[in-house]
């Protein structure tokens, strides 16, 4: 689950995530202002093994922040159908796309 605790950096009067509750190192890195304003929007999925998050040009609804394990990028190709092009972990997001502002996947 992503969550926070209270926190303190410099003065002491902002509040910022508690990295024991973030895991995801992209959301425990933004400044807590920014997180509590995307803190809303987020919510605990459970992700099964080989489940597809996206589909090439197809519409997307959201982006996934990795906090355990691992999400495979697979891209096709004409000749060799799908292609492992990267690997994302808890230092980054699947939906990139959807961050972006649009709905579609390019790929």
């Amino acid at each position: 689950m992503i969550s926070h605790s209270e926190g303190t950096i410099g003065s002491g009067a902002e509040r910022v995530p508690d990295l024991r509750d973030v895991r995801n190192r992209l959301l425990a890195a933004i400044p807590a202002f920014e997180y509590e304003q995307l803190r809303p929007f987020l919510e605990p999925v459970i992700l099964r093994k080989r489940q597809i998050l996206q589909e090439s040009n197809q519409p997307m609804a959201y982006a996934y922040f990795i906090e355990r394990g691992a999400a495979s990028l697979f891209s096709r190709t004409a000749r060799d159908g799908a292609v492992e092009v990267g690997i994302v972990g808890r230092f980054g997001l699947v939906g990139v796309p959807v961050v972006l502002g649009t709905s579609y996947s390019p790929h």
